[in-house]
Protein backbone atom coordinates (compact mmCIF):
# COMPACT_ATOMS: atom_id res chain seq x y z
CA UNK A 1 0.00 0.00 0.00
CA UNK A 2 3.06 2.24 -0.06
CA UNK A 3 2.97 5.41 -2.13
CA UNK A 4 4.83 5.15 -5.45
CA UNK A 5 5.01 8.80 -6.57
CA UNK A 6 8.06 9.65 -8.65
CA UNK A 7 10.33 12.48 -7.55
CA UNK A 8 8.93 14.74 -10.29
CA UNK A 9 5.34 14.09 -9.23
CA UNK A 10 6.25 14.51 -5.57
CA UNK A 11 7.63 17.97 -6.33
CA UNK A 12 4.26 18.94 -7.80
CA UNK A 13 2.50 17.90 -4.58
CA UNK A 14 4.99 19.32 -2.06
CA UNK A 15 3.68 22.94 -2.28
CA UNK A 16 0.17 21.64 -1.52
CA UNK A 17 1.38 19.91 1.67
CA UNK A 18 3.29 23.04 2.66
CA UNK A 19 0.17 25.18 2.21
CA UNK A 20 -1.91 22.75 4.28
CA UNK A 21 0.71 22.69 7.04
CA UNK A 22 0.66 26.50 7.07
CA UNK A 23 -3.17 26.43 7.16
CA UNK A 24 -3.20 28.39 3.92
CA UNK A 25 -6.28 26.59 2.64
CA UNK A 26 -7.11 29.04 -0.17
CA UNK A 27 -3.58 28.67 -1.48
CA UNK A 28 -3.81 24.90 -1.18
CA UNK A 29 -7.10 24.87 -3.11
CA UNK A 30 -5.55 26.89 -5.94
CA UNK A 31 -2.49 24.63 -6.12
CA UNK A 32 -4.68 21.49 -6.20
CA UNK A 33 -6.76 22.93 -9.05
CA UNK A 34 -3.61 23.79 -11.01
CA UNK A 35 -2.25 20.26 -10.65
CA UNK A 36 -5.57 18.66 -11.63
CA UNK A 37 -5.75 20.75 -14.83
CA UNK A 38 -2.60 19.03 -16.06
CA UNK A 39 -2.91 15.48 -14.63
CA UNK A 40 -5.58 12.84 -15.15
CA UNK A 41 -7.63 11.58 -12.22
CA UNK A 42 -6.63 8.05 -13.24
CA UNK A 43 -3.01 8.65 -12.22
CA UNK A 44 -1.87 8.27 -8.60
CA UNK A 45 -0.67 11.88 -8.51
CA UNK A 46 -4.05 13.06 -9.80
CA UNK A 47 -5.84 10.95 -7.19
CA UNK A 48 -3.59 12.32 -4.43
CA UNK A 49 -4.22 15.89 -5.57
CA UNK A 50 -7.97 15.20 -5.65
CA UNK A 51 -7.87 13.78 -2.11
CA UNK A 52 -5.88 16.80 -0.92
CA UNK A 53 -8.39 19.11 -2.61
CA UNK A 54 -11.22 17.35 -0.81
CA UNK A 55 -9.35 17.76 2.48
CA UNK A 56 -8.82 21.45 1.74
CA UNK A 57 -12.50 21.98 0.95
CA UNK A 58 -13.43 20.25 4.21
CA UNK A 59 -11.09 22.57 6.12
CA UNK A 60 -12.73 25.54 4.38
CA UNK A 61 -16.16 24.31 5.49
CA UNK A 62 -17.31 23.36 1.98
CA UNK A 63 -18.57 19.99 3.08
CA UNK A 64 -20.77 19.08 0.10
CA UNK A 65 -18.03 19.83 -2.43
CA UNK A 66 -15.54 17.82 -0.38
CA UNK A 67 -17.89 14.86 -0.21
CA UNK A 68 -18.56 14.99 -3.96
CA UNK A 69 -14.83 14.86 -4.69
CA UNK A 70 -14.42 11.91 -2.30
CA UNK A 71 -17.21 10.04 -4.07
CA UNK A 72 -15.58 10.69 -7.48
CA UNK A 73 -12.32 9.38 -6.13
CA UNK A 74 -13.97 6.41 -4.46
CA UNK A 75 -15.32 5.23 -7.85
CA UNK A 76 -11.74 5.12 -9.15
CA UNK A 77 -10.90 2.53 -6.43
CA UNK A 78 -7.56 4.02 -5.30
CA UNK A 79 -4.99 1.69 -3.72
CA UNK A 80 -2.30 4.25 -2.88
CA UNK A 81 -1.63 4.64 0.85
CA UNK A 82 -1.49 8.45 0.72
CA UNK A 83 -4.80 8.70 -1.11
CA UNK A 84 -6.58 6.30 1.23
CA UNK A 85 -5.21 7.99 4.36
CA UNK A 86 -6.32 11.39 3.08
CA UNK A 87 -9.78 10.04 2.31
CA UNK A 88 -9.90 8.69 5.85
CA UNK A 89 -9.21 12.18 7.26
CA UNK A 90 -12.04 13.69 5.21
CA UNK A 91 -14.59 10.98 5.94
CA UNK A 92 -13.66 10.98 9.62
CA UNK A 93 -14.48 14.69 9.85
CA UNK A 94 -17.80 13.95 8.10
CA UNK A 95 -18.54 11.12 10.56
CA UNK A 96 -18.80 8.60 7.71
CA UNK A 97 -16.35 5.92 8.74
CA UNK A 98 -18.30 3.27 6.83
CA UNK A 99 -17.19 5.01 3.61
CA UNK A 100 -13.56 4.54 4.68
CA UNK A 101 -14.15 0.83 5.16
CA UNK A 102 -15.68 0.57 1.69
CA UNK A 103 -12.65 2.31 0.16
CA UNK A 104 -10.24 -0.12 1.81
CA UNK A 105 -12.36 -3.16 0.92
CA UNK A 106 -12.50 -2.11 -2.75
CA UNK A 107 -8.73 -1.53 -2.78
CA UNK A 108 -8.10 -4.96 -1.24
CA UNK A 109 -10.35 -6.60 -3.84
CA UNK A 110 -7.96 -5.22 -6.48
CA UNK A 111 -4.85 -6.30 -4.52
CA UNK A 112 -5.79 -9.43 -2.53
CA UNK A 113 -2.15 -10.11 -1.60
CA UNK A 114 -1.66 -6.69 0.00
CA UNK A 115 -1.31 -7.31 3.73
CA UNK A 116 -1.35 -3.62 4.64
CA UNK A 117 -4.71 -3.09 2.99
CA UNK A 118 -6.25 -5.96 4.96
CA UNK A 119 -4.74 -4.51 8.14
CA UNK A 120 -6.33 -1.17 7.26
CA UNK A 121 -9.71 -2.89 6.84
CA UNK A 122 -9.33 -4.41 10.31
CA UNK A 123 -8.48 -1.03 11.83
CA UNK A 124 -11.45 0.58 10.10
CA UNK A 125 -13.71 -1.95 11.84
CA UNK A 126 -11.96 -1.18 15.13
CA UNK A 127 -12.87 2.49 14.73
CA UNK A 128 -16.51 1.51 14.21
CA UNK A 129 -16.48 -1.06 17.07
CA UNK A 130 -17.77 -3.72 14.69
CA UNK A 131 -16.48 -6.66 16.72
CA UNK A 132 -17.85 -9.41 14.49
CA UNK A 133 -16.19 -7.93 11.39
CA UNK A 134 -13.02 -7.38 13.41
CA UNK A 135 -12.98 -11.07 14.29
CA UNK A 136 -13.63 -12.18 10.72
CA UNK A 137 -10.96 -9.87 9.29
CA UNK A 138 -8.38 -10.87 11.91
CA UNK A 139 -8.96 -14.56 11.17
CA UNK A 140 -8.61 -13.82 7.44
CA UNK A 141 -5.33 -12.06 8.16
CA UNK A 142 -4.13 -15.02 10.21
CA UNK A 143 -5.01 -17.54 7.50
CA UNK A 144 -3.68 -15.46 4.60
CA UNK A 145 -0.57 -14.05 6.29
CA UNK A 146 0.14 -16.46 9.20
CA UNK A 147 1.42 -14.29 12.02
CA UNK A 148 0.81 -14.76 15.74
CA UNK A 149 -0.29 -11.14 16.20
CA UNK A 150 -3.31 -11.70 13.98
CA UNK A 151 -4.42 -14.65 16.09
CA UNK A 152 -4.39 -12.44 19.17
CA UNK A 153 -6.33 -9.76 17.27
CA UNK A 154 -9.00 -12.36 16.53
CA UNK A 155 -9.10 -13.55 20.15
CA UNK A 156 -9.40 -9.98 21.47
CA UNK A 157 -12.20 -9.29 18.99
CA UNK A 158 -14.10 -12.38 20.19
CA UNK A 159 -13.73 -11.32 23.81
CA UNK A 160 -14.92 -7.77 23.10
CA UNK A 161 -17.89 -9.07 21.13
CA UNK A 162 -18.86 -11.40 23.98
CA UNK A 163 -18.51 -8.64 26.58
CA UNK A 164 -20.04 -5.66 24.80
CA UNK A 165 -22.40 -6.88 22.08
CA UNK A 166 -25.93 -7.91 22.93
CA UNK A 167 -26.95 -11.29 21.63
CA UNK A 168 -23.37 -12.41 21.01
CA UNK A 169 -22.98 -16.22 20.88
CA UNK A 170 -22.08 -17.65 24.27
CA UNK A 171 -19.51 -19.97 22.72
CA UNK A 172 -17.32 -17.05 21.58
CA UNK A 173 -15.42 -16.93 24.87
CA UNK A 174 -14.95 -20.69 24.81
CA UNK A 175 -13.59 -20.50 21.26
CA UNK A 176 -11.26 -17.67 22.32
CA UNK A 177 -10.03 -19.81 25.21
CA UNK A 178 -9.29 -22.76 22.91
CA UNK A 179 -7.30 -20.52 20.57
CA UNK A 180 -5.30 -19.15 23.50
CA UNK A 181 -4.67 -22.66 24.83
CA UNK A 182 -3.25 -23.59 21.43
CA UNK A 183 -1.07 -20.47 21.43
CA UNK A 184 0.12 -21.27 24.94
CA UNK A 185 0.96 -24.87 24.00
CA UNK A 186 2.84 -23.68 20.91
CA UNK A 187 4.87 -21.21 22.94
CA UNK A 188 3.62 -18.16 21.02
CA UNK A 189 2.52 -16.29 24.16
CA UNK A 190 5.68 -14.24 24.65
CA UNK A 191 4.69 -10.84 26.08
CA UNK A 192 2.60 -9.56 28.98
CA UNK A 193 -0.32 -8.26 26.90
CA UNK A 194 -0.86 -11.68 25.33
CA UNK A 195 -0.83 -13.40 28.72
CA UNK A 196 -3.21 -10.76 30.15
CA UNK A 197 -5.58 -11.45 27.26
CA UNK A 198 -5.72 -15.12 28.27
CA UNK A 199 -6.23 -14.15 31.91
CA UNK A 200 -9.13 -11.88 30.90
CA UNK A 201 -10.76 -14.79 29.09
CA UNK A 202 -10.40 -17.03 32.13
CA UNK A 203 -11.79 -14.31 34.40
CA UNK A 204 -14.74 -13.79 32.06
CA UNK A 205 -15.61 -17.48 32.47
CA UNK A 206 -15.07 -17.46 36.23
CA UNK A 207 -12.10 -19.85 36.01
CA UNK A 208 -10.27 -18.11 38.86
CA UNK A 209 -8.40 -21.18 40.09
CA UNK A 210 -6.90 -21.77 36.66
CA UNK A 211 -6.11 -18.07 36.39
CA UNK A 212 -4.27 -18.20 39.71
CA UNK A 213 -2.24 -21.19 38.56
CA UNK A 214 -1.07 -19.29 35.50
CA UNK A 215 -0.14 -16.21 37.54
CA UNK A 216 1.99 -18.32 39.87
CA UNK A 217 3.52 -20.47 37.12
CA UNK A 218 7.27 -19.83 36.99
CA UNK A 219 7.19 -20.02 33.17
CA UNK A 220 4.97 -16.96 32.94
CA UNK A 221 6.10 -14.86 35.89
CA UNK A 222 8.86 -13.35 33.76
CA UNK A 223 6.33 -12.09 31.21
CA UNK A 224 5.09 -9.47 33.67
CA UNK A 225 6.99 -6.23 33.22
CA UNK A 226 6.24 -5.26 36.82
CA UNK A 227 5.90 -7.58 39.77
CA UNK A 228 3.26 -5.23 41.22
CA UNK A 229 0.88 -6.05 38.37
CA UNK A 230 1.28 -9.78 38.95
CA UNK A 231 0.70 -9.36 42.70
CA UNK A 232 -2.36 -7.20 42.04
CA UNK A 233 -3.90 -9.90 39.86
CA UNK A 234 -2.96 -12.50 42.45
CA UNK A 235 -4.59 -10.51 45.26
CA UNK A 236 -7.85 -9.81 43.38
CA UNK A 237 -8.11 -13.44 42.29
CA UNK A 238 -7.61 -14.71 45.86
CA UNK A 239 -10.37 -12.30 46.94
CA UNK A 240 -12.75 -13.63 44.26
CA UNK A 241 -12.05 -17.15 45.55
CA UNK A 242 -12.67 -15.92 49.13
CA UNK A 243 -9.12 -16.92 50.04
CA UNK A 244 -8.82 -14.03 52.48
CA UNK A 245 -5.47 -14.81 54.17
CA UNK A 246 -3.70 -15.10 50.81
CA UNK A 247 -5.41 -11.97 49.48
CA UNK A 248 -4.51 -10.03 52.62
CA UNK A 249 -0.87 -11.07 52.41
CA UNK A 250 -0.67 -10.10 48.73
CA UNK A 251 -2.18 -6.66 49.40
CA UNK A 252 0.19 -6.16 52.33
CA UNK A 253 3.16 -6.99 50.10
CA UNK A 254 1.93 -4.52 47.50
CA UNK A 255 1.69 -1.78 50.13
CA UNK A 256 5.06 -2.49 51.71
CA UNK A 257 7.14 -3.14 48.62
CA UNK A 258 5.44 -1.35 45.74
CA UNK A 259 2.97 1.46 46.39
CA UNK A 260 1.93 2.65 49.84
CA UNK A 261 -0.27 5.27 48.16
CA UNK A 262 -2.35 2.77 46.17
CA UNK A 263 -5.87 3.20 47.51
CA UNK A 264 -7.13 0.05 45.77
CA UNK A 265 -4.49 -1.86 47.70
CA UNK A 266 -5.61 -0.34 51.00
CA UNK A 267 -9.29 -1.10 50.43
CA UNK A 268 -8.42 -4.64 49.34
CA UNK A 269 -6.27 -5.05 52.45
CA UNK A 270 -9.10 -3.87 54.73
CA UNK A 271 -11.79 -5.89 52.91
CA UNK A 272 -9.80 -9.11 53.21
CA UNK A 273 -8.76 -8.31 56.77
CA UNK A 274 -12.22 -7.57 58.13
CA UNK A 275 -13.55 -10.66 56.28
CA UNK A 276 -11.40 -12.85 58.54
CA UNK A 277 -11.41 -10.58 61.62
CA UNK A 278 -13.75 -12.90 63.53
CA UNK A 279 -11.51 -15.92 62.92
CA UNK A 280 -8.57 -14.31 64.72
CA UNK A 281 -6.29 -14.49 61.66
CA UNK A 282 -6.19 -10.71 61.40
CA UNK A 283 -6.78 -7.79 63.74
CA UNK A 284 -7.14 -4.03 63.61
CA UNK A 285 -3.94 -3.83 65.64
CA UNK A 286 -2.05 -5.47 62.78
CA UNK A 287 -3.51 -2.94 60.37
CA UNK A 288 -2.57 -0.07 62.69
CA UNK A 289 0.99 -1.39 62.91
CA UNK A 290 1.23 -1.51 59.10
CA UNK A 291 -0.12 2.04 58.83
CA UNK A 292 2.35 3.35 61.41
CA UNK A 293 5.24 1.60 59.66
CA UNK A 294 4.38 3.19 56.33
CA UNK A 295 3.70 6.62 57.87
CA UNK A 296 7.13 6.58 59.50
CA UNK A 297 8.88 6.26 56.15
CA UNK A 298 10.53 9.44 54.82
CA UNK A 299 8.54 11.41 52.19
CA UNK A 300 9.10 10.51 48.54
CA UNK A 301 10.44 13.42 46.46
CA UNK A 302 9.67 15.71 49.38
CA UNK A 303 5.93 14.90 49.30
CA UNK A 304 4.16 13.19 52.17
CA UNK A 305 2.14 10.17 51.02
CA UNK A 306 -1.60 10.51 51.55
CA UNK A 307 -2.30 6.77 51.44
CA UNK A 308 -1.20 5.71 54.97
CA UNK A 309 -2.87 8.73 56.63
CA UNK A 310 -6.08 8.17 54.69
CA UNK A 311 -5.91 4.47 55.58
CA UNK A 312 -5.83 5.49 59.26
CA UNK A 313 -9.13 7.31 58.74
CA UNK A 314 -10.60 4.35 56.85
CA UNK A 315 -9.61 1.91 59.57
CA UNK A 316 -11.21 4.15 62.19
CA UNK A 317 -14.42 4.46 60.15
CA UNK A 318 -14.71 0.69 59.77
CA UNK A 319 -14.09 0.19 63.48
CA UNK A 320 -16.98 2.52 64.37
CA UNK A 321 -19.50 -0.26 63.77
CA UNK A 322 -18.15 -2.29 66.69
CA UNK A 323 -15.88 0.04 68.70
CA UNK A 324 -17.33 3.11 70.42
CA UNK A 325 -13.84 4.51 71.01
CA UNK A 326 -13.40 4.94 67.25
CA UNK A 327 -16.20 7.54 67.22
CA UNK A 328 -14.16 9.73 69.59
CA UNK A 329 -10.91 9.17 67.64
CA UNK A 330 -12.22 10.16 64.21
CA UNK A 331 -12.44 13.98 64.74
CA UNK A 332 -8.80 14.12 65.82
CA UNK A 333 -7.74 12.05 62.82
CA UNK A 334 -9.73 14.32 60.49
CA UNK A 335 -8.01 17.35 62.02
CA UNK A 336 -4.60 15.73 61.62
CA UNK A 337 -5.24 14.82 58.00
CA UNK A 338 -6.60 18.28 57.27
CA UNK A 339 -3.55 19.92 58.84
CA UNK A 340 -1.17 17.73 56.82
CA UNK A 341 -2.89 17.86 53.43
CA UNK A 342 -5.20 20.91 53.36
CA UNK A 343 -2.90 22.58 50.83
CA UNK A 344 -3.80 19.92 48.25
CA UNK A 345 -6.97 20.42 46.18
CA UNK A 346 -7.92 16.74 46.62
CA UNK A 347 -8.13 17.06 50.40
CA UNK A 348 -11.89 17.75 50.59
CA UNK A 349 -12.65 14.76 48.33
CA UNK A 350 -10.40 12.58 50.49
CA UNK A 351 -12.22 13.60 53.67
CA UNK A 352 -15.78 13.44 52.32
CA UNK A 353 -16.47 9.80 53.38
CA UNK A 354 -15.36 10.61 56.94
CA UNK A 355 -16.70 14.10 57.64
CA UNK A 356 -20.08 12.84 56.45
CA UNK A 357 -20.34 10.45 59.42
CA UNK A 358 -19.33 13.07 62.00
CA UNK A 359 -21.82 15.26 63.86
CA UNK A 360 -21.41 18.98 63.02
CA UNK A 361 -19.79 20.06 66.29
CA UNK A 362 -16.93 17.51 66.35
CA UNK A 363 -16.29 18.24 62.67
CA UNK A 364 -16.15 22.01 63.15
CA UNK A 365 -13.94 21.54 66.20
CA UNK A 366 -11.58 19.48 64.07
CA UNK A 367 -11.53 22.12 61.33
CA UNK A 368 -10.95 24.95 63.82
CA UNK A 369 -8.10 22.96 65.32
CA UNK A 370 -6.49 22.66 61.90
CA UNK A 371 -7.25 26.20 60.69
CA UNK A 372 -6.19 28.02 63.84
CA UNK A 373 -7.81 30.58 66.17
CA UNK A 374 -11.12 32.01 65.06
CA UNK A 375 -11.08 35.72 64.03
CA UNK A 376 -13.28 38.24 65.87
CA UNK A 377 -16.99 37.76 65.25
CA UNK A 378 -17.45 41.29 63.93
CA UNK A 379 -14.80 40.90 61.23
CA UNK A 380 -16.12 40.91 57.70
CA UNK A 381 -15.76 37.87 55.46
CA UNK A 382 -12.60 39.07 53.69
CA UNK A 383 -10.83 39.93 56.95
CA UNK A 384 -11.84 36.58 58.48
CA UNK A 385 -10.51 34.66 55.47
CA UNK A 386 -7.31 36.74 55.40
CA UNK A 387 -6.78 36.09 59.09
CA UNK A 388 -7.22 32.33 58.72
CA UNK A 389 -5.49 32.12 55.31
CA UNK A 390 -2.67 34.66 55.08
CA UNK A 391 -1.16 35.07 51.62
CA UNK A 392 1.05 32.03 51.11
CA UNK A 393 1.19 29.11 48.68
CA UNK A 394 -1.53 26.56 49.36
CA UNK A 395 -3.89 28.85 51.27
CA UNK A 396 -6.37 29.03 48.40
CA UNK A 397 -6.50 25.24 48.52
CA UNK A 398 -7.04 25.49 52.28
CA UNK A 399 -10.06 27.74 51.75
CA UNK A 400 -11.36 25.48 48.93
CA UNK A 401 -11.06 22.49 51.25
CA UNK A 402 -12.73 23.99 54.34
CA UNK A 403 -15.94 25.12 52.64
CA UNK A 404 -16.94 21.72 51.15
CA UNK A 405 -16.19 20.05 54.49
CA UNK A 406 -18.49 22.50 56.26
CA UNK A 407 -21.16 21.97 53.62
CA UNK A 408 -20.96 18.21 54.28
CA UNK A 409 -21.60 18.89 57.97
CA UNK A 410 -25.14 19.93 57.12
CA UNK A 411 -27.27 23.05 56.49
CA UNK A 412 -26.91 26.27 58.52
CA UNK A 413 -23.53 25.31 59.96
CA UNK A 414 -21.23 28.23 60.74
CA UNK A 415 -18.05 28.14 58.63
CA UNK A 416 -14.92 28.79 60.74
CA UNK A 417 -13.35 30.75 57.88
CA UNK A 418 -16.10 32.92 56.41
CA UNK A 419 -18.35 33.26 59.46
CA UNK A 420 -21.32 32.51 57.23
CA UNK A 421 -23.87 29.77 57.59
CA UNK A 422 -24.01 27.34 54.67
CA UNK A 423 -27.45 26.28 53.55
Amino acid sequence: MASRHSDVEAKKLRPIYDALDAKNYKGSLKLCSNVLQKISLDSETGQTATALKALTLQRLGKIEEAEQLCQQLKHKVPTDETVLNTLYLVYKSLHKLEEVTQCYEAAYAKQPKNEQLLQAIFHSYVRRSDFQKMNQTAMKLYKTFPKDDYLFWAVQSMLLQAQLERGAPAMLVQLAERLMQTALANGTVRVEDELLLYLDILSEQGQHTKLLELINDARYKTLFQEEAERLRLQATTHAKLLQWPDANLAYKTLLLDHNADGWDFWTGYFDSGFAMNDSGQWSCEQAAALINELRSRPPQDGLLLRGPSLAQLELCRRRMASDAAAVEELPGLVAGYFEAFADRPICAADLSPYVGVLPPEPLLAALRLAVGPEPPADADVRRRVDAACPAAPGNISLFVCVCPCVWLAGPFVLCPLTGRRHC
